[in-house]
Order: C-alpha cells, then structure tokens, then sequence
C-alpha cells in the first residue's frame, strides 16, 4: 500500500532495478497476436515441462482483455507460499518469461516472502493460528481505549464545590 516503502525495500534487497509498471486494466493490445485464440494445451504443456515435477498447485490466470500472456504459478511447498512464476504465449504456448525461486538472491527471496510474513504462514500453522489470535484481540485495543479515554475525561472535570456549612458558636 506504500510505494515508497515498496520501492526502498525493493532497492536495498534487489541486486535488479524494480520492473515496468504493469499497464492499467484498461489498455489494450490492439495487435493481431491479441485476436488469437488461447491455446490451452500448448500453455499446459509449456507449464508442466517448466515446472517438472516439482509443484503442488499449478494455478494460469488467464489473460484478461487484450492481453496475450498467461501467468502460471507453480507452487513448490505447501506450508508456504514458495512458487515459481512463469509468463507463457496464450496462442503459440511459447515461455516469455521465468522467474524462479531458486535462483532468486536471499534479499529477492525475503521480498517474495513479505506476504507470508503478514499472513504468518512463514511458521506454518502455528503461526497462522497466531496471527489468527493476535486478529481476535484487535477489537480489544479498541475497548481499552475508550475505556482511558473515559477515565482521563472523569479526571479532567473540575471538582464539585464543597458545600460549606458554618457552625456558629453556642448553637
């Protein structure tokens, strides 16, 4: 959600410069290789000889308006979110682009984990039931805090005035 934050742990982990903004999903490919048809089984088949048999999950996501590249992820654990990612031709099934996590750098490898750290998968279930926890007690910081904003309202408020009776001697 913050760019610069992105950017900066991107800059000190990446040995690479961060790559081209992706175009908004309103442009389109107006090119004839758009206009062809997918070809499913020329994608499968670039997918499994690039994955091996390696993976757990082969996810495509199919390419959406005018786009020409189907992403394939391929998950390599279960308990974490390791996966490779490669960019193959939806009409000829040609690879474009492979990233995998083995040959990423350590600093490449900590960025590609950063949504498991949020999600407390990094710890495998344990975590993720801690992460659960930590969730649960959320709605607790708000109660206390109403509760100290109240009481620090109740001090502020001047005292009442004493009501002072007077006895006068011999009465």
């Amino acid at each position: 959600s913050y760019v610069w934050y992105k950017d900066g742990l991107t800059w000190l982990l990446s040995p690479k410069p961060p790559a081209a903004p992706k175009p908004a999903r309103g442009e389109r490919d107006a090119s004839p290789a758009s206009q062809q048809p997918l070809a499913l089984d020329l994608i499968w088949a670039t997918a499994l000889r690039e994955a091996g048999d390696r993976y757990i999950t082969l996810d495509l996501m199919l390419p959406a308006g005018g786009a020409t590249a189907v992403r394939v992820r391929s998950w390599l654990d279960e308990t974490h979110d390791i996966r490779d990612e490669f960019r193959i031709d939806a009409g000829t099934g040609r690879l474009i682009a492979a990233e995998r996590y083995a040959d990423k750098s350590t600093g490449e490898r900590v960025l590609a984990r950063v949504f498991d750290i949020h999600r407390g998968s990094m710890l495998g279930w344990p975590g993720r039931i801690l992460f659960m926890l930590a969730a649960a007690t959320m709605p607790l910081f708000a109660v206390t805090g109403l509760l100290l904003y109240l009481s620090r309202r109740r001090l502020r408020r001047p005292p009442q005035p004493v009501q002072t009776v007077q006895l006068v001697p011999g009465e």
